[in-house]
């Protein structure tokens, strides 16, 4: 059984994503070449962005430019923007010092031409760094460098808000794990749905069973049990396995 377990875990890395579900917010900024970038431009392309928030005085800034250099070689620029931000009002010289300083050959962003992006109202910048992977749907998630690749590599596209029903009729629609877990699914008629989250060793850590309604359900459960990580997502309807989903924990 946990054999089998652990073959839908391979599969499922494969053909399925997770985000949260909060939409970012959009703005304007000029980086220190003097070309303006707009969020949602970007995102509307089809791209992923990533937001890096830091200071040209932050000793922890410093250590991660070479990371963000990594991810910055790493990923297709068709696909991929960076945008590294200085929180701290530096000018364009001092930014391109500092990056250059420690590395990096990226382009970054001074926050002088729109302050508001730093506010409690956008992205609530109260200290430094911080990163946020942006998908192309807007969907959004705060994530600690080492993350980042693996949240770029399952961003949802911009067209799976809420993914199409396919021809799977029982089906789990979307998954959030941003504050417990949350599951939007269907089903073709009503039913007895059983929701099992599963580790990568094969044991079940959480299990639920309910009435479900033909049509979209939801269905959540807090997590905070669970240590950060990958786990699948198993449903199953009246008895027989519906689908399988990858999940991951932050």
């Amino acid at each position: 059984m946990k054999n089998i377990i652990l073959a839908f875990f391979i599969i499922t890395l494969y053909v399925s994503n997770t985000f949260t579900q909060t939409i970012a917010p959009d703005f304007t900024l000029e980086n220190t070449k003097g070309v303006s970038y707009n969020l949602y431009d970007e995102l509307n392309a089809g791209k992923s962005v990533l937001l890096s928030f830091f200071s040209v005085s932050c000793g922890t800034c410093a250590d991660e430019v070479p990371l963000i250099q990594a991810i910055y070689e790493q990923n297709d620029s068709s696909k991929f923007t960076l945008m590294a931000i200085d929180s701290y009002l530096a000018d364009n010289e001092a930014i391109e010092e500092f990056i250059s300083t420690y590395n990096g050959n990226y382009v970054g962003f001074s926050t002088y031409s729109n302050n508001d992006v730093l506010s409690d109202s956008m992205y609530n910048i109260e200290y430094f760094p911080q990163n946020f992977v942006v998908c192309p749907n807007k969907w959004y998630k705060k994530s600690s460098l080492d993350n980042v690749q693996l949240i770029l590599d399952n961003c949802p596209s911009a067209a799976s808000n809420i993914d199409k029903i396919s021809s799977q009729k029982n089906r789990i629609m979307y998954i959030s794990t941003n504050d417990g877990i949350y599951l939007k699914f269907y089903t073709e008629k009503e039913a007895s749905a059983n929701i099992e989250v599963i580790d990568l060793l094969g044991n079940i850590r959480l299990k639920r069973s309910f009435n479900a309604m033909k049509g979209e359900n939801d269905f959540s459960i807090a997590h905070n049990n669970l240590t950060p990580g990958y786990y699948l997502i198993k449903m199953m309807i009246d008895r027989e396995l519906a689908d399988v989903k990858k999940a991951i924990i932050f």
